[in-house]
């Protein structure tokens, strides 16, 4: 990836987020909105097909709770998701593939049972809400090989084909030059490429049991249907998947995985991976809030023309997110200390070195010269290779900055929370 600089401005309106032949495309195709509607067994069917096509052997068929998470997933879309016409083609096209490497996992650990009989390596998390820093400390971590990562290309891909070539680095840098071409600046929000680590979000999807779904489109009934549900369903099948990748590709002392909405589901996850070891995330709330509202509204903006800044920021504020903090600090006060460690943003972006040499001395984990080197060496080509600038407030989503404050006073206060964008 080529040296850029990237600069993501104030959400204000959708269509000044994204590329003008896409809001051209759009227009036109307005009048086919009505036939792109959401349908479940439509859905259903087109994957099934797609699937029969490709194998001479009966496909596996689809889990009753993959069919549960579709019906609520296309009902939602229907009635809350308010999408453009490229987005009702990207949730169709993006919900029948999923289904379909559904259908090949199915099928793939009925081929091969030892699938499920991989051990996987001790397992680290990294837990925060979104935008507290996560990404950036799972890609320095992954420059020590001894920790075992997936790359975008594994996490989106978990099935490496059983003959010929494998394409699947080549599809899934493909698959992101598209949504660079979408939305040109969305790199400096959440930077992704094919080869870099990329949190377990996809295998979620994979499942249709993920809050990444309410992220790309307003889908309300969708997200309190989930939060409902369960969890301990779409952990399992994590893990399953999980499993699977290790199978195909051993590697690494430690698995070390990341998604933000593990914060939402941390009781759920400690029940499927119960010596599992935490890093706690944590930014001040002004920061996380207002990023996450701008993470929202454009990603929402590449799908639906109507993404008002007001709606976002009292959706966030009342939603699952502050719920999900505050379920990860009574998780957290119930671990016994050897099992977690805190790390404030902050402290990440001022010291990454240090930080992280904290952290591998907490876990007793091997911090020499070489994974020394290795991290400086990422820092060097970071800050080389990407470089962005994402502007973002409370007061441009409707929201006080000094109600926010006020809210969270014992959190910033416990863990000495300072306001340093990075």
């Amino acid at each position: 990836m080529s040296a850029r600089k990237l600069n993501v401005p104030q959400y204000t309106r959708a269509r000044v987020t994204r590329a003008s032949w896409l809001t051209a495309i759009n227009a036109v195709g307005a009048p086919l909105r009505g036939m792109l509607r959401p349908d479940a067994g439509k859905w259903l069917a087109r994957a099934l097909a797609k699937e029969a096509r490709k194998s001479a052997a009966d496909s596996a068929s689809p889990d009753a709770v993959i069919v549960e998470a579709l019906e609520q997933l296309t009902s939602s879309l229907c009635q809350d998701a308010r999408l453009n016409v490229v987005g009702c083609l990207t949730a169709r096209d993006e919900t029948v593939r999923l289904l379909q490497k559904h259908l090949q996992l199915r099928e793939r650990m009925q081929m091969v049972p030892s699938l499920l009989a991989t051990e996987l390596p001790p397992t680290v998390f990294i837990v925060g809400l979104p935008r507290t820093g996560s990404t950036f400390l799972h890609h320095l971590l992954a420059a020590d090989p001894t920790n075992r990562t997936m790359p975008y290309w594994e996490s989106y891909e978990p099935l490496p084909p059983l003959s010929g070539s494998d394409q699947r680095l080549e599809r899934v840098t493909r698959m992101l030059a598209q949504l660079e071409r979408m939305a040109p600046s969305y790199q400096a929000i959440h930077p992704m490429q094919a080869d870099l680590p990329e949190e377990c979000v996809a295998l979620f999807m994979n499942v249709l049991r993920s809050l990444q779904f309410d992220i790309q489109y307003r889908i309300p009934r969708y997200a309190r249907w989930l939060l409902s549900q369960d969890a301990t369903i779409a952990y399992r099948a994590y893990r399953e998947q999980l499993q699977v990748v290790q199978h195909y590709r051993p590697s690494g002392d430690r698995l070390l995985l990341k998604d933000p909405t593990h914060a939402c589901h941390l009781s759920a996850l400690l029940d499927v991976f119960p010596d599992a070891k935490i890093i706690f995330m944590h930014r001040h709330p002004v920061d996380t809030f207002s990023s996450i509202c701008s993470l929202y509204a454009y990603t929402r903006a590449i799908f639906s023309d109507d993404v008002p800044a007001d709606e976002i920021g009292e959706e966030i504020m009342e939603g699952y997110w502050p719920i999900a903090l505050a379920h990860m600090q009574a998780v957290r006060a119930d671990l016994p200390t050897s099992r977690y460690i805190d790390v404030c943003q902050q402290d990440l972006a001022i010291a990454p070195i240090e930080t992280l040499a904290r952290i591998y001395s907490h876990f007793g984990m091997n911090f020499d010269n070489n994974v020394r080197r290795a991290m400086r060496t990422f820092l060097e080509g970071k800050s080389a290779v990407f470089r962005g600038n994402h502007t973002h407030s409370l007061a441009g989503f409707g929201l006080s900055e000094n109600d926010c404050l006020e809210r969270f006073t014992p959190y910033v206060d416990e863990f000495g929370l300072s306001r340093r964008r990075a």
